[in-house]
């Protein structure tokens, strides 16, 4: 899982690893909008989708599943979006030839996850006909999705340079994945019951 950091136990320094681990589980966590004027809201976990024998794959990339709910709010002030515990992401879907340079878990993970469930979504936030996770007048657009990428990679302290190759990358060359985004169903959840989300 990302989001937990080792550490060296140095006499009178350092509580033991088994200590931080329980903090990092059982510590309260933020609210957003009340904590954070603008930014991420908590630690990203993730659980690796396997089949018991392989990692499951999408393109050549591991297959990731939020174990806990994760919200974002953009340095614009605008709304929340909040990405339910159980979304699938591939993390950032950068090329295999390129991974060198650009890892698809490097500092830019938590800001892909946001942008994937907004392209998965195309901007509702309704996921699997639950009620929509984002509380806005309007849907996000693609190119505000993108927007919000290049933010929360500066958030998370990503250099002017690589935030904007990626940005660029998606600016050029997503729009076959918004298209065919599982989000154009979004007018048809929204005509039936909503379920609550969770």
């Amino acid at each position: 899982m990302l989001g937990l950091t080792a550490c060296t136990a140095l006499p009178n320094a350092a509580p033991p690893r088994e200590e931080l681990s329980d903090r990092a589980f059982n510590a309260p966590l933020d609210d957003a909008a009340n904590a954070h004027p603008s930014g991420f809201d908590r630690k990203l976990f993730l659980v690796l989708l396997d089949d018991k024998t392989h990692p499951s794959l999408r393109g050549g990339r591991s297959l990731w599943a939020t174990s806990e709910d994760i919200s974002y709010r953009p340095s614009n002030g605008d709304a929340t979006i909040k990405v339910p515990k159980g979304f699938v992401t591939d993390l950032a879907s950068i090329p295999q030839p390129f991974w060198s340079l650009l890892p698809p878990d490097g500092p830019w993970a938590k800001a892909a996850v946001i942008h994937d469930f907004l392209y998965y979504t195309q901007g509702s936030g309704v996921w699997k006909c639950h009620a929509s996770t984002i509380i806005r007048k309007t849907d996000y657009t693609r190119p505000e999705a993108d927007w919000i990428l290049r933010d929360a990679m500066a958030d998370r302290g990503v250099d002017a340079f690589h935030r904007n190759v990626i940005y660029l990358a998606v600016r050029f060359g997503g729009q076959r994945g918004w298209d065919a985004s599982p989000g154009r169903n979004a007018e048809y959840c929204r005509s039936k019951p909503a379920t609550p989300a969770h």
